[in-house]
């Protein structure tokens, strides 16, 4: 609700980010992102507060996105979705998710970290899902996929910053 009561002041953002948010959209995720700046306190929620509206920036754009993918300002979508609308939707389905996890009888998670290939106290009957993040040279441009986000918080503000 904050947000709502926000000025928003988007003059500052790079040409890719109005290029790939609609006047009124951009205004709404400014003023999402000036109540997190307002509000952050470095908290597990504001964290969660963050990832939420990093998570609504791909779909909320107009431009041709894809989840981690490359942003491409010249296609459009149909129908980008309304920020403030996406945001409550998305912090709605990670409390139902977390309420989910915290009440389901099933065995609770544990996690490894460390090379797969090493590790020596796990039963690898016990492992369900291995999940990694290599880097894959001069296969995926990590910079170019997470511009549409570094350029919105301010990270970036051209491809020389990438």
């Amino acid at each position: 609700s904050l947000a709502r009561d926000v000025a928003a002041d988007t003059g500052h953002y790079p040409s890719l980010i109005e290029r790939c948010y609609s006047s009124g959209n951009l205004d709404e995720l400014d003023r999402l992102r000036r109540a997190w700046e307002e509000l952050d306190d470095q908290s597990a929620g504001s964290t969660l507060s963050w990832l939420a509206l990093v998570s609504i920036l791909r779909s909320t754009s107009g431009a041709g996105t894809a989840p981690w993918q490359y942003i491409l300002p010249n296609k459009t979508k149909k129908s980008p979705l309304a920020p403030f609308q996406a945001f409550s939707s998305m912090v709605a389905a990670m409390r139902f998710d977390m309420i989910r996890s915290a009440t389901e009888a099933s065995p609770r998670a544990r996690m490894f970290e460390g090379d797969a290939r090493t590790l020596t106290d796990v039963s690898t009957d016990s492992i369900d899902l291995v999940i990694t993040s290599p880097p894959y040279p001069n296969n995926y441009d990590y910079a170019d996929s997470t511009r549409l986000e570094m350029s919105f918080f301010g990270e970036v503000s051209g491809w020389g910053d990438l």
